[in-house]
């Protein structure tokens, strides 16, 4: 329900962004703007694309990104983010929420590995402003962004 509650309201505050443009009002659908943790896997030891090569090695279904979304009284619970695939620009995308800077993912029946955002960049026009990470912790190993904002992970 709380899922559910959550993903209506960052619609619903994703089509009330406004700008102006001209010195008229024009509405700013965000959509598809909105802050993402933008990825993709390498094998550490080939380099080779664990999702998107010629024979991967693991099919896109299975990845699974989670959060801990905090409830009352310090209690938290495990969700499962949605993970948008890329194909052709072979990365995967889920959707930061503000109040976590901390991710866990799992490939398969692999061990879950963990991400926590280091620094952002501001990326900006005139309908919006959102931070992008810039560097990553995953699994106690720094990582930089590239240029498109998109993350090499290796596993």
């Amino acid at each position: 329900m709380k899922r559910t509650l959550f993903q209506i309201g960052l619609v619903v505050a994703l089509f009330l962004f406004s700008c102006k443009k001209d010195n008229k009002e024009i509405l700013c659908t965000a959509i598809g703007h909105a802050p993402q943790l933008m990825f993709n896997f390498i094998d550490k030891t080939t380099s080779q694309d664990l999702f998107f090569s010629d024979n991967p090695k693991y099919t896109k279904d299975q990845l699974k990104v989670y959060i801990f979304v905090p409830l009352e009284n310090n209690v938290t619970q495990k969700d499962t983010l949605p993970v948008t695939v890329y194909s052709s620009s072979k990365y995967f995308a889920t959707p930061i929420p503000s109040f976590t800077d901390t991710f866990y993912m799992q490939i398969a029946d692999l061990s879950i590995d963990t991400l926590i955002i280091k620094s952002k960049r501001i990326v900006s026009t005139a309908c919006y402003v959102l931070p992008y990470p810039d560097s990553v912790l995953f699994d106690h190993q720094l990582y930089i962004a590239d240029a498109n904002h998109i993350l090499t992970l290796e596993k």
